[in-house]
């Protein structure tokens, strides 16, 4: 607020300055007695009159200046304070519409029906003065130094800034709003209160209820209540019981007559028109405003042509909250022409869809709790209760454990329920559509046909509703299944494919390429606009309530969505469906998952040449052949698996197949265990590379288990020749047809080599998805909780057959004992000679031990093998090194005999660089070379 101008202070005279220079002036007469003396007498009292004078003029300045800027202060602020009144004016009209602007709004109006019915619900009962939201400041006082005038200006001031005149007074609707006086005023007031809560509320939110004196609101797009009262409106919430009251507008001669349920009263015959309402400050002068029965029955008809834009009519009030899918009549179609079946009520009755002539695919849209699984359950169960297995089978698709669909999973119909509970079984159920299409294209081009439609009644092909509740969880977990979906939408007419995708948000989850293709939409309870809009064109959606559940649009292209309510079915309504038809053969379109375990003599015959040895799993050709190995074809193969993942059963099943497959001539190869001890496995490998490399040995399948174990066990100096001699034998034995099949839990960096030859490689399950890379596969296959047996051969999923494993895998014989009939001395290198020398006079063949170590030189002459027994001379191979002309004189006759050597005292001793056979580690096995150089295994 302004200050107002500040008065001047008053200017008194200055008596004692001016009688200051007259005592003065009279007192220097005295003393000097010159009468010149007394004209300073005069110079007080005049400067006196001249400062009184001068303060006079600076005072009556300074008054003006304070008086014109407090008028120009006055001018601007009310200037300010009535532009934020217009302001403020407009907002609170543009808030709470008048009748008359509530009248003159266009029918496009986007705010329209916004209105939660729950909130509160603000209307106009007129215009008058209310409390502007402008701060002043503290209310004006009067001040002894401002002008009385300027206050009286600064306190209109500040009243005309704290009260907003013409303003729209607004009452919450929900006190309900009584208005008495004459009859035709009081009920034009009545009208205007009524079309503000008609435009603000939705007629699929709310339903009215009125007496014969508002007759013309039976225009209103709003749904009727059965109740009507005389004299009295009432809007009620559709979630709520039918009838219970939510606004109540009433009309009455006299304010005693109106219900209680009215906190607010207008009395049009009083001055101040509100003479009730529940916070007494609020009362104040009221001007209301009449709205003529023509201008309420002509918007009545604009917000009908409104609703009827939107999809939302007067016929909600006529659905019922609950339907029953057994109480609905069903009237099927014809087989192969129609899925004609009723699953809603709608304002005529019974709502009957048919996917064949409505669809063929279908998008329902709906959020958390409106009822979608409810609608697919009631929907295929009356389906299923129409049409035989022979006519329609479904396909169940649940990515929320497939507890929705149980009551669905013992149709006779059914062919399946996909869950997210196995990854690895829904991409393999789901890459078996595209196979499923493949099929319905050569049955149709088998009868010579284009479409399903023009079949035979007794061609069994069936027509396959796929089902998919939470569709952005589906393709949210398989991505690619966008372009499967797709292809099924473009194809799906003709070859009687239907889908019907359920989704929480239609907008941004189901692709254009489907959307296209769905021509029927059913849209229930959505959170926003943009969900309904997406789905059936418009918002109606978005307004409905949460209750009753199933409540939602049908949307038709190139038609109004309808409101209906969507029946549900109760327990034993798939009982009762599934009793209707006897039970019969349904042609799945995928095989069973594979079993866990299979026995051999249960492989599938097959025609191609090889080892048959399990089944295999080809989803894209539904169907699962017998798992082939041949050699000839797939060259070496390379088994690789974690402990418990059914190694050694591959092997098993192939040696246990070949013999199946010689009896009918499909193999003919011999198969043969490489030993799993150190020394078999050198021996035999070693006899088949001489064999291979002088041509022989043909025609044979070599079983290695553990190839990493048994490379472990080997000693350090024999493990990269032993890896030499399988490379060796992989390499030449093709041209021979011998064909190695390894295990191994790992391929590691020694045995690089041996993987890189197997050109055939079958994965079992490994510890982690890393090393299922690293062994060949893609993240994608791994199999992380696998049983044994199962693995990827050849792209395709296999399970193995079940065969005990031979116990003995192929083991030698135990080598020959120690025979010395034929010499008479024996040279015995050990690395604990005094132990090796006590064992050797058990030997019969021996007579004598001599100890080097204890010896002279000269008792070697004391030799004499006469007695045909020989003698052993022994020493650790220290001693024989430094006794080397000993050595030298046995050498030439006598067999060399090693207990606990080394390879490098081997050779040093022998002086051959060929590696002596490999010996068991722990055994008590020997090295004996003979008088021609040749080395082999002995026993004491």
């Amino acid at each position: 607020m302004p200050a107002p101008p500040v008065l001047p202070p008053p200017y008194s005279f200055p008596i004692l300055a001016s009688a200051a220079p007259v005592v003065g002036s009279i007192v220097m007469w005295a003393v000097t007695h010159s009468v010149y003396l007394l004209a300073f007498a005069f110079l007080g009292p005049a400067i006196a009159l001249g400062s009184l004078l001068d303060a006079k003029w600076k005072g009556a300045g300074a008054m003006r200046q304070e008086k014109s800027r407090f008028a120009v202060e006055v001018a601007t602020t009310r200037l300010a304070i009535d532009d934020a009144h217009r302001r403020e004016r407009a907002t609170l009209q543009q808030r709470t519409p008048s009748p008359s602007r509530v009248l003159a709004s266009p029918q496009s109006d986007p705010e329209r029906w916004r209105q939660n019915p729950d909130a509160a619900l603000h209307v106009s009962i007129g215009s008058g003065s209310i409390r502007s939201s402008l701060d002043p400041g503290p209310e004006p006082a009067s001040g002894r130094d401002r002008m009385p005038d300027a206050g009286t200006v600064v306190r209109r001031l500040w009243e005309d800034a704290v009260l907003l005149d013409n303003a729209p007074v607004v009452v919450d609707a929900r006190d309900g709003i009584g208005v008495c006086g004459p009859s035709v005023v009081a009920m034009a007031v009545a009208r205007g209160i009524i079309i503000q809560l008609a435009n603000i509320l939705s007629p699929a939110q709310t339903r009215v209820s009125f007496g014969a004196e508002f007759e013309w609101l039976a225009d209103l797009p709003h749904p009727r209540a059965p109740s009507e009262v005389a004299g009295r409106v009432q809007f009620s919430s559709l979630s709520a019981s039918a009838g219970s009251p939510h606004v109540t507008i009433a009309v009455a001669e006299c304010a005693a007559d109106l219900p209680r349920d009215c906190r607010v009263v207008l009395d049009t015959a009083a001055p101040t028109a509100i003479v009730r309402h529940p916070q007494p400050a609020r009362l104040g002068p009221v001007t209301p405003e009449a709205v003529t029965e023509e201008q309420a029955r002509g918007y009545a008809a604009v917000l009908r042509r409104c609703a009827q834009a939107e999809g939302l009519h007067s016929a909600v009030g006529l659905l019922p909250e609950w339907v029953h899918l057994a109480s609905l009549p069903q009237r099927p179609g014809q087989r192969h022409l129609s899925l004609a079946c009723s699953v809603a009520a709608d304002h005529t009755g019974v709502r009957t869809l048919d996917l064949v002539l409505d669809g063929p695919h279908v998008v329902i849209g709906g959020t958390t709790g409106s009822g979608k699984s409810e609608l697919l359950i009631s929907w295929v169960l009356a389906m299923a209760g129409n049409y035989g297995p022979d006519a329609v089978n479904f396909l169940l698709v649940d990515f929320k454990g497939g507890s929705s669909f149980a009551p669905l999973a013992r149709l006779p119909h059914c062919v399946g329920v996909i869950t997210d509970l196995a990854d690895l079984g829904a991409a393999r159920a789901l890459n078996s559509l595209r196979a499923e299409l493949r099929f319905r294209e050569r049955v149709l081009a088998r009868c010579g046909v284009r479409s399903i439609e023009e079949l035979d009644d007794h061609e069994p092909l069936a027509r396959l509703v796929i089902v998919v509740d939470e569709f952005a969880a589906v393709v949210d977990g398989f991505p690619e299944l966008h372009r499967v979906f797709s292809d099924i939408a473009a194809r799906g007419r003709s070859l009687g494919v239907h889908l019907i995708l359920c989704t929480q948000r239609p907008a941004g989850v189901v692709r254009d390429a489907v959307m296209a293709n769905c021509p029927l939409r059913i849209c229930l309870r959505v959170n926003n606009r943009a969900d309904s809009v997406e789905a059936i064109g418009t918002a109606a959606a978005a307004e409905l309530t949460r209750l009753p559940l199933g409540r939602g649009f049908i949307g038709l292209s190139g038609e109004r969505p309808q409101l209906v309510q969507f029946a549900q079915s109760e327990r034993g309504d798939d009982e009762r469906a599934g009793a209707r038809w006897p039970q019969q053969l349904v042609r799945r379109p995928w095989c069973e998952p594979l079993p866990s375990s299979i026995d051999l003599g249960r492989v599938p015959v097959y025609a191609e040449a090889g080892i048959g040895f399990g089944l295999s799993d080809v989803p894209e050709e539904q169907r699962q052949p017998c798992a082939v190995y041949d050699p000839d074809r797939h060259g070496n193969l390379l088994v690789i698996g974690a402990h418990g993942s059914g190694k050694s059963s591959v092997l098993a099943a192939l040696q246990a197949g070949a013999r199946l497959a010689a009896a009918t001539g499909r193999f003919s190869s011999r198969v043969q265990w490489i030993p799993s001890s150190v020394p078999g496995a050198w021996d035999l490998l070693t006899v088949i590379r001489r064999e291979l490399r002088g041509r022989g040995g043909a025609g044979r399948l070599l079983l290695l288990d553990d190839v990493d174990v048994l490379l472990s066990r080997f000693p350090e100096d024999y493990q990269r020749a032993f890896v030499d001699l399988l490379v060796a034998v992989l390499r030449e034995g093709g041209s021979a047809s011998v064909q190695l099949a390894l295990s191994m839990q790992r391929s590691t960096s020694a045995l690089q080599a041996v993987a890189a030859l197997c050109d055939a490689r079958m994965l079992l399950r490994l510890p982690d998805r890393q090393e299922h890379v690293m062994a060949g596969g893609t993240a994608a296959d791994f199999m992380p909780d696998a049983p044994s047996g199962a693995a990827l051969w050849r792209g395709h999923r296999v399970q193995v057959a079940m065969v005990p494993v031979p116990s003995r895998l192929g083991q030698l014989e135990p080598p020959p004992r120690l025979e010395l009939s034929e010499v008479s001395g024996v040279i015995a290198v050990s690395s604990r000679p005094r132990v090796f020398a006590r064992a050797l006079h058990a030997h019969p063949q021996i007579a004598r031990v001599i100890e080097l170590a204890g010896t002279v030189g000269t008792d070697i002459e004391v030799v004499d093998g006469s007695s045909g027994r020989a003698v052993a001379f022994v020493a650790d191979p220290e001693t024989w090194q430094s006794r080397w002309s000993v050595l030298e004189q046995l050498r030439s006759g006598a067999p060399m005999v090693f207990d606990g050597c080394a390879v490098t005292e081997f050779r040093a001793i022998t002086r051959l660089r060929a590696l002596p056979p490999p010996l068991e580690p722990g055994s008590d096995t020997l090295w004996l070379k003979d008088a021609v150089g040749t080395v082999r295994r002995v026993r004491l």
